[in-house]
C-alpha cells in the first residue's frame, strides 16, 4: 500500500508520526512523509522537512498527482491539515488522525477546533482511556461523530529506555499562553519558586509550551534559571529523566511521562477560579498531592506508587509492541477490511 504521512506546524507533531511511517515502511509499504513546522520563537520562519521517495509529496498530493491509499496526520486544524482532509474527502481517500498530545481536562471550546470534529476520519487515535473519555463526553465539543480509538503515543514508545536519576533539577512546564498563568498568580509563584530553588542549591529549567512566546515567561533569575526551548522529544525526555520534580501551572500532557518516570509533580492551579482546573487536581489528588507551599516536604517524600500507576494506566495505553506498531497494524487491518472502527456512542 501507499501512504502519505503529513504533519504541519510543530516538530513534535512530526515525531508522533515518524515512528508510524517507519513501521509501515518496514512492512514493505511505500511511505511519503512530508512535514512543515515552525521553530519556536520565530513565527516568520517555516522549515520544511521532507522524507520519503519524492521531493514534495504534500504539493503533489494537493495537485492530485499523488494518490495514496491512505493519509495519516496529526489532528490539529490550524495548519495545512484541513486542506489535506478536504482533498481526502473529495477523492474518497481514507485518512487517520493521531492525537498529538493527550487531553487532560474537559471544557475546551472553539479555540480547540481539533477536538470539535474529526471531519470524516476513519479513526482518531487517542493516547489513553482518559483522553477518550474527555473527548467523548465533553458537552462543549460534541466530537463523538466518529471512531475514537485508543492507540497510545508513538513518540513516547521509548520511555522505558531512559536512565532515571534525581539530580538537583526542577522543570517548570508552561501552558500555551499567559492567560492561565495570570489567573493563578504566576509571577508571584515563579518568584517564590526561584528563591526556594536558589536556597536549596538547585537549578530550575523552564520548558515553554511550543506555542508559548518567550517574552511571556516572566521575570527570570539567570543565576538559577535557564530556558530550554524547542528540542526533540528524545532530548526533552532525557532532561525529564534527570529531574527531581516537575511544576505545572496548568494541566499538561507532559504530566504523563513525568508520572511514568515517577517524578514528583507540583501543581499551581489548586485554587484556580475555573472549575475544570480544580476538578482535575481533585481527581488526581493522590498524584498531585502537593502545592507550592510544600516544596520542602515533597523534595524527599515517598511517592504513592499505586496512585501513580493508576494515573498512568488511565492516561497512556502502552501496547507491548509499541504504539507505532499497534496503530500501524490497526490502520493496515482497517484498509484491508479486517478491522472496522465503530463510531463511539
Amino acid at each position: 500500500m501507499h501512504f502519505l504521512v503529513f504533519s504541519s506546524l510543530r516538530q513534535f507533531y512530526s515525531e508522533n508520526l515518524l515512528p508510524i511511517a517507519s513501521y509501515l515502511e518496514s512492512r514493505g509499504h511505500q511511505v511519503d512523509f512530508s512535514a512543515y513546522y515552525t521553530r519556536l520563537g520565530d513565527h516568520d520562519h517555516v522549515e520544511r522537512v521532507l522524507l520519503g521517495r519524492r521531493d514534495s509529496p504534500y504539493s503533489e498530493f494537493m495537485r492530485g498527482e499523488l494518490r495514496p491509499d491512505a493519509v495519516i496526520m496529526s489532528q490539529c486544524w490550524w495548519g495545512q491539515e484541513p486542506d489535506v482532509v478536504e482533498k481526502c474527502n473529495q477523492r474518497d481517500i481514507a485518512f487517520y488522525l493521531i492525537e498529538h498530545a493527550a487531553q487532560m481536562m474537559p471544557g475546551y471550546g472553539k479555540r480547540h477546533e481539533y477536538r470539535l470534529d474529526i471531519r470524516g476520519a476513519r479513526a482518531h487515535f487517542m493516547w489513553g482511556k482518559e483522553s477518550r473519555r474527555i473527548m467523548k463526553g465533553n458537552p462543549t465539543t460534541g466530537c463523538c461523530n466518529g471512531p475514537l480509538t485508543i492507540g497510545g503515543a508513538p513518540r513516547l514508545d521509548g520511555l522505558a529506555h531512559y536512565e532515571r536519576s534525581e539530580e538537583p533539577l526542577a522543570i517548570l512546564y508552561t501552558g500555551n499562553n499567559d492567560r492561565y498563568e495570570e489567573l493563578d498568580d504566576y509571577p508571584r509563584r515563579l518568584a517564590k519558586l526561584q528563591r526556594w530553588i536558589k536556597g536549596h542549591g538547585m537549578e530550575l529549567v523552564i520548558r515553554p509550551h511550543p506555542r508559548k512566546r518567550l517574552d511571556q515567561l516572566g521575570d527570570l533569575d539567570p543565576s538559577v534559571t535557564r530556558v530550554h526551548a524547542g528540542g526533540t522529544t528524545e532530548e526533552n525526555l532525557a532532561l525529564l529523566a534527570r529531574a527531581k520534580f516537575t511544576i505545572f501551572p496548568s494541566p499538561s500532557s507532559m504530566m504523563i511521562p513525568a508520572a511514568v518516570m515517577r517524578k514528583r509533580i507540583v501543581c499551581w492551579y489548586e485554587h484556580h477560579p475555573q472549575t475544570p482546573f480544580r476538578l482535575h487536581i481533585q481527581r488526581n489528588r493522590k498524584v498531585f498531592a502537593i502545592s507550592q507551599g510544600e516544596l520542602t516536604r515533597v523534595a524527599d517524600s515517598p511517592l504513592n506508587e499505586r496512585a501513580y500507576q493508576k494515573f498512568v494506566d488511565r492516561n497512556l495505553f502502552r501496547p507491548p509492541e509499541g504504539a507505532a506498531a499497534y496503530i500501524g497494524k490497526l490502520v493496515l487491518g482497517n484498509l484491508q477490511g479486517d478491522v472496522p472502527f465503530e463510531p463511539c456512542g
